[in-house]
């Protein structure tokens, strides 16, 4: 017998989403990429999973890494 669940789960707000990246990434060091940091929480959609993926991914790489996963 398959049982079903739905669990809802509910997205992240813009400013939540940016501060659960920025957490997640560690330290920012230049504006260009806390502005590229803002860009990317937003292409997420407030999804918490996609966030902290993307932040671990880009954790302590250089500019052109951010830049490709934007474009």
């Amino acid at each position: 017998m398959k049982s079903t669940k739905n669990i809802e789960v509910k997205v992240l707000s813009k400013n939540e989403s940016l501060e659960l990246f920025r957490r997640e990434v560690g330290d920012v060091d230049s504006d260009i990429l806390r502005k590229r940091s803002e860009e990317i929480a937003n292409e997420c959609d407030g999804l918490p999973l996609a966030i902290v993926t993307l932040a671990r991914t880009l954790r302590n790489k250089d500019k052109r890494f951010w830049d490709a996963v934007i474009q």
